[in-house]
Formats: structure tokens, sequence, C-alpha cells
């Protein structure tokens, strides 16, 4: 089923929550995985997993829909830095509607669309009661794909423009990956506030099917890795102005050739290896470029900053773009719950180009 089917924003919440809201029960169903390793071996479904008793300062939220995102495959497998004591509930990343609002509660009210405040909360469930400060109120008039995959790829996009070098209207950014969940928002965020990008992908059989897809979704110029290595580079280079900030999530070669084009003291910011090989800097790089040099971890970030006005000034300006059409989700593919393995290994192919949704309800 289509997630514009399946959800249409506001009235769909409206009549879910109207036969929902007053049927507490003390389980649920979840994902679960009791090892670590292959997500589409070790992940069960378990249709009574316990839920824990309201207080008066917790909500419950009934989870509509998750996407599988690498970070969540990386946990299962036990290569991320964040790994919870099993078993447990995987899922850093979902929207889902409040249903029930303890005594205490002010911040939140039933029929209120939320997601994460956190990382790695554990949200591939059908229902989940925390504290409210758990959890962050999103507005109702956007796309629900969108509000589900707002707190992991379009945060980070906006931190690493924002939070690593001063740029202004007309200055260019450069990353590789950019056909991902985050280059593609880089790409939306950089168009919305006045940014040249200069976009690196793989070459592919399709390659011009996706690049006029990232030129619609506000991209400058797209180029393969091959081109972006090539003197051909140089030319592009002069007709966008040398980048000040380069977003690597590559390493290895692609990594090295997105440094020569920064300018003299532009930064590299580092925040994924889908390479697995590592980030190599050459002497001339830091001394006669001075180029700085520094990773990004968003889950940290927002661990700091959960509860800061950065925090929800961020989720606010992201949805003011969203609802106005200026920041779209990645394709959206989505699965049912009981049809989770397909949603995963798909999540694992390379070359699919859609992120995969799991639909929490049935």
């Amino acid at each position: 089923m289509k997630l514009s089917t399946l959800c249409r924003p506001f009235f769909f919440a409206r009549r879910y929550l109207s036969s929902s809201a007053t049927c507490r029960t003390s389980s649920c169903k979840a994902l679960v995985y009791h090892k670590l390793g292959q997500p589409e071996e070790v992940v069960q479904l378990d249709g009574n997993h316990p839920l824990r008793e309201m207080g008066a300062d917790d909500i419950t939220v009934d989870m509509m829909v998750c996407p599988v995102n690498p970070s969540d495959i990386n946990q299962i497998q036990g290569v991320y830095a964040l790994r919870p004591p099993l078993p447990a509930v995987p899922g850093g990343e979902g929207m889902g509607v409040v249903s029930a609002i303890g005594s205490h509660v002010t911040s939140l009210q039933t029929g209120d669309w939320v997601i994460p405040a956190v990382p790695s909360l554990g949200l591939w469930r059908t229902q989940v009661v925390e504290n409210e400060k758990i959890f962050m109120k999103v507005r109702s008039d956007i796309a629900m794909e969108t509000a589900a995959t707002l707190s992991v790829n379009p945060t980070t996009a906006y931190r690493m423009l924002r939070d690593y070098v001063h740029l202004e209207r007309g200055c260019c950014v450069i990353q590789n990956g950019a056909n991902s969940g985050v280059g593609e928002a880089v790409i939306q965020l950089a168009a919305a506030w006045g940014f040249k990008t200069i976009n690196i992908i793989r070459d592919r059989p399709n390659f011009d099917e996706v690049k006029n897809y990232l030129m619609e979704l506000g991209a400058t110029e797209v180029v393969t890795e091959e081109f972006c290595g090539s003197h051909k580079m140089t030319s592009l280079i002069e007709s966008t102005g040398k980048p000040l900030l380069g977003l690597n999530t590559v390493g290895g070669k692609s990594a090295t050739n997105l440094m020569k084009q920064l300018a003299n003291s532009g930064t590299m910011v580092t925040y994924g290896g889908m390479s697995k090989k590592p980030v190599t800097v050459g002497t001339g790089s830091l001394i006669f470029k001075d180029l700085r040099i520094v990773g990004h971890w968003n889950s940290q970030w927002v661990t700091k900053n959960s509860k800061s006005e950065d925090h929800h000034t961020m989720i606010d300006e992201l949805c003011a773009l969203a609802a106005q059409g200026s920041l779209k989700a990645k394709h959206c593919l989505t699965h049912p719950l009981n049809e989770y393995r397909t949603a995963l290994c798909k999540s694992m192919t390379p070359f699919v180009g859609t992120k995969q949704l799991i639909n929490m309800q049935p």
C-alpha cells in the first residue's frame, strides 16, 4: 500500500484516534531482536510485547510509520556506536499520534503528531509509553512520510550546514552521497537558504534520471565520482566558486577527491563511511590549504540538545519548509508490519533509491 493512500495527514489521524484513544492495553506489537546479527534473521515480531504502566507525566503514542535507517541496521548488526541492552526494540525514528496523556502532562494533548526528541528510542512498535519530554510535537499539515523521516536526515543536514562554516547566500557546498536521505535534505535546505551545491553520486545505469531528480530538488550541479576526480572538475568549480564546506559520507578516494575541491581554509565534515575505507588527509591539505577536517554525529548533538531552544527552533523551521513544499521526504515505499523482513532487505539493497517505511498500524 502506498503511503499517500495509507495516511494523508490530518483526517486519518483523527479517525484513528476516535477508535483507539480510549483503548489502553498492557501490551503491543513490536519488532524485537534478542541477539546481534543480520536484521532479517534476528528481528522477530512479538505480538504481546509489554507496555509499562502510564504515569502522571507520561503519554501514550500510537506509532504510525517508522523508516528503516542505516543506523537501525548497523545497531542490529552490532556495529553502531549505540548498543542498547538485549533484547531490544530497534527504530530510532518515526511519527506517532498521542492517544492518551497523564494528569500532569502540559506540553501535549491527544491528537498531536509527535516525533522522538532523543535518539535510539526503540520505535518499531504499535504503541509507546514515555515521559512527555521524550517526544516533540510537529505540525499536522505536512505529509506523514515527511514527519516520520524528519528527525534524522533533515536535522543532520541542517546542523552540518549551520554549525561548521558561516555560509552566506551564493556560497558553495560540495557533498558526496548526494542521493542519500541526508544528501537530498542538504540540496533542499541549501536551495531554500540560497547556497549552491555540487553533488557527487556513484555512476549508475539511470544516472540521468537521478541527476534530473536532484536538479528538481534544487541541486546546482550533479556529477559522478569519476568526473569529480578528473581535470573536468576544474572548469565546473570555476563556474560555481570554490566550496567552503564539504560533506563526506563515503570516505576513501571519494573523500580525497572532495577535499581537493575545497577552498583554502575550507572545512570537510564527515558524517558517514559508506565505503568502509578511511579518510586520508594529505599533509599539504593541512599545511598549505589550512583545511579543517571534522566529524559530525547527529545522535550526539540531539542527546546534548534534546531540551534546548535550538532543537525546537530547528524542528519548527524544518516543518515550516515542509509545509511550504521546500522540504520533501525521500521517495518512500511502505510495508505492512508483518512484512517487515521485506523492508529490512530492501533497505540494504544497493541502488534501490527509496526509503523503506514500516506501517505500524494494521
